[in-house]
């Protein structure tokens, strides 16, 4: 089967991309396709352990916990984004990738989808 990267480029509740990923990434391996997931630019603050979605939407750090149970990994996060946004993630589920590990990950995945 194909190596998946879904890559992550969108805040958490800026529109639908981001669940639409989430679940996107989820469906993915119920094909038997290996799944891995990057974390570049405002799509860091998806690992943020603080955070208020709007009213009548689910917290999408609660279903992040989940990938690694859909077998969703390894999940990356931009060292660079996580630098220009001072965000600090402290998570076991997450490697933090450098740019040239980005591009080696690109390289590396049969079909990258972004959202």
């Amino acid at each position: 089967m194909a190596r998946i990267l879904v890559r992550f480029t969108q805040s958490p509740y800026q529109g639908s991309k981001a669940i639409d990923g989430v679940d996107f990434a989820m469906a993915a391996t119920n094909y038997g396709h290996q799944v891995s997931a990057l974390f570049e630019g405002n799509a860091v603050w998806m690992w943020q352990d603080d955070q208020h979605p709007p009213e009548g939407v689910k917290n999408l750090r609660k279903k992040l916990n989940a990938l690694a149970l859909f077998e969703v990994e390894p999940c990356y996060i931009s060292r660079s984004a996580m630098s220009r946004l001072q965000v600090d993630i402290q998570s076991d589920q997450c490697v933090v990738i450098d740019s040239p590990g980005i591009v080696a990950l690109l390289k590396q995945a049969d079909h990258v989808v972004t959202f």
